[in-house]
């Protein structure tokens, strides 16, 4: 009886008739081969760009860490500048007090005179009005 599935009639045949030739085995092993060859080359690649990348990191982290310690000491000390402002504002504003307390003690103590110039000043406006409001001859 004839098998339908298998046409061969031993077993042995079937086995024989399935294998690959020598040459299908060596072009499976010759592109196998290219194969591994192209992606050593490929990955042999972006391992040197991934080292550089990691490279590059580093040395940025490095100059990012500087200037943010250079960032903090400018927060804490501030610049030679705004220190030098600061010194000069200080010393205007300590001017400018000793001025105003100086003003201050004349004020008092010339408190009496500027109301005696004031009733004095209302005194000839009043005369003044007396002047103007005569009837001329």
């Amino acid at each position: 009886m004839a098998d339908p599935i298998n046409t061969h009639a031993n077993h042995k045949n079937h086995i024989v008739a399935r294998m690959p030739t020598w040459d299908t085995l060596l072009r499976i092993l010759g592109s196998f081969i290219i194969g591994a060859f192209s992606a050593s080359f490929l990955l042999g690649g972006k391992s040197r760009d991934v080292s550089d990348m990691l490279t590059f990191k580093g040395e940025a982290t490095a100059e990012f860490r500087k200037i943010n310690d250079r960032f903090e000491q400018l927060n804490q000390q501030g610049t030679n500048k705004s220190r030098w402002t600061d010194d000069n504002q200080t010393l205007e504003i300590t001017a400018n007090r000793a001025a105003l307390l100086e003003l201050g003690h004349k004020v008092d103590s010339n408190g009496a005179l500027i109301g005696v110039i004031q009733s004095k000043i209302e005194r000839m406006e009043s005369e003044l009005k007396d002047i103007e409001n005569r009837p001329r001859k």
